[in-house]
């Protein structure tokens, strides 16, 4: 015996939200960071030892290719 069962909700599980509401998965507004915080965490991190540079970009909640960029972008300022 096959029984149908009827979604509660519209296909695709969008419901409407009211006019006025504020949407509780509003998207994420991206980091931005000054040149005067880029310069100070690069430093940071080149001058920490080999096994602690890591311990910096997780304070920071920064990842390894940012400051790769960031360098890049520091010694090709610095080069003209």
């Amino acid at each position: 015996m096959s029984s149908s069962v009827q979604p509660s909700e519209p296909v695709g599980g969008s419901v409407p939200v009211p006019e006025g509401a504020v949407d509780p998965a509003a998207k994420p507004v991206r980091r931005s960071f000054t040149a005067e915080y880029r310069a100070r965490v690069v430093a940071e991190y080149e001058a920490a030892p080999h096994g602690e540079k890591s311990a910096v970009l997780r304070r920071e909640g920064l990842y390894q290719s940012q400051i790769r960029e960031w360098t890049a972008a520091r010694d090709a300022l610095a080069r003209g």
